[in-house]
């Protein structure tokens, strides 16, 4: 079951007009994942989700039938990147394709395989519930919800603002970012502002207006350090392997292994890094045998090309380094020396990579297990784990998917770690990039 929120809605300012503005971080494509619904009931309803083959769909459903739809040409497939998506009503407007818009970090789609325009001046159902983050189907809620991360979920109602209401043209790096300061935006009677920022209460509205969402199924650790501000790494499910291929979770921030067969299943993450030197943790749950492993790949290197692992090639001359569960460093699928001690379950392994002087340190716990290698190849690598069984890898690149105890922060204060993380080194994060 997904996290999602909800609430009842009031009288609306308007049924004709309204704008909702939210920085979605997809994880996966697969079935219908609802990023807002509003509904009268399960007859009567707006949605915006994305589709399983990874477009975005808008559709407004009236009586048992769709009344309005955009479908975008578009694929939205990127699990490492955040979007932004503004959705633009006004059935009021004069021009039949202005009273349904959607925009895209910044810019307004336009080509669609389904457009059917609403009639002028038709009253959208939206007086039931808003749900965030899950469909507009009661019988959906626990199990159609978003399968990613959201931040500054911003609902309109009675007012149209364009994207730039909303965010920016970052004047260095030419990114689409978000703007901290809303001034000039107005909520109405139903709008709110979820910033997500008391862990305890997620759906707190910080517009003024009280309209406080019910979090449901929130578990632990339901708030993040990655956000669109600031984009934190997190494992790859786009890139196949041979043979086995792991399930992934939390915002893809868990790795999970269920195979018994021939073959384990490798994972890598959405960022490659070239310089500078970056820490991260892990923490090993589940069966902590046959042969699991984390450490660096090539980022060019095709995983799966010839064998099920990252490190099962024997002919990858020095492209993958690894660190086993039996306390051995290896090269590829060379022969592994002894280098620090066994991993258990539940330990918690950092790995310092220094990407300007080619030398990889891990810890365990806490403990340095002493420098792994040193004079590495000078190219692009990812962060990698391997699993079998029943092996569950848990990522922290600064955004945490198993509780911290501590709490520790690099020198640019960026990041969330359960030990202290060696000088000179940081989080694995865009504000540090």
């Amino acid at each position: 079951m997904g996290t999602y929120l909800q609430k009842t809605n009031s009288s609306p300012s308007s049924q004709r007009q309204f704008t909702i503005s939210t920085w979605v971080k997809v994880c996966r494509e697969g079935g219908d994942k609802y990023i807002w619904s509003m509904r009268v009931d399960d007859n009567n309803w707006i949605g915006f989700r994305f589709a399983t083959n990874g477009c975005v769909i808008l559709q407004i459903y009236d009586s048992g039938s769709t009344t309005g739809q955009l479908q975008s040409n578009a694929f939205f497939r990127d699990f490492g990147s955040w979007y932004h998506f503004v959705v633009r009503v006004n059935t009021n407007d004069g021009t039949a394709d202005d009273r349904l818009r959607i925009y895209v970090n910044g810019t307004q789609l336009t080509s669609f395989s389904t457009r059917t325009n609403l009639p002028s001046g038709y009253d959208i159902p939206i007086t039931g519930n808003f749900q965030v983050a899950t469909s507009p189907y009661s019988s959906q809620y626990n199990s159609n919800s978003l399968d990613g991360y959201l931040t500054d979920f911003n609902y309109c109602d009675n007012y149209s603002y364009a994207p730039t209401s909303f965010g920016e043209t970052d004047s260095t790096t030419g990114e689409w970012k978000p703007k901290v300061d809303l001034t000039g935006v107005s909520y109405g009677n139903n709008g709110f502002r979820l910033k997500f920022e008391n862990a305890a209460a997620l759906g707190t509205d910080t517009s003024g207006n009280s309209n406080t969402l019910t979090v449901n199924n929130a578990g632990t650790n339901a708030q993040t350090k990655d956000t669109a501000d600031n984009n934190f790494a997190t494992m790859n499910p786009s890139i196949a392997t041979q043979g086995q291929t792991p399930t992934y979770s939390k915002g893809n921030t868990i790795v999970t292994s269920t195979s018994n067969g021939s073959y384990g299943a490798s994972a890598l993450s959405t960022f490659a890094i070239d310089s500078g030197k970056w820490y991260w943790e892990t923490k090993i749950t589940g069966d902590r045998n046959n042969g699991i492993a984390i450490g660096l790949a090539d980022a060019t290197w095709a995983v799966g090309s010839a064998t099920d692992s990252w490190f099962g090639n024997t002919n990858l001359n020095g492209y993958a380094f690894q660190f086993t569960n039996g306390g051995q460093k290896k090269v590829d699928n060379g022969t592994g020396t002894s280098y620090g001690t066994q991993i258990a379950v539940n330990d918690i392994l950092g790995t310092a990579y220094d990407a300007d002087n080619n030398t990889i340190t891990w810890y365990i716990n806490g403990s340095s297990q002493g420098q792994a290698f040193s004079s590495m190849r000078d190219i692009t690598f990812v962060p990698a784990s391997y699993g079998y069984y029943n092996t569950q890898w848990e990522f922290n690149f600064g955004n945490p998917a198993f509780t911290i105890a501590s709490g520790n922060a690099d020198a640019n204060g960026h990041g969330n770690f359960e030990y202290a993380v060696p000088s000179g080194y940081y989080a694995l994060c865009t504000k540090n990039i």
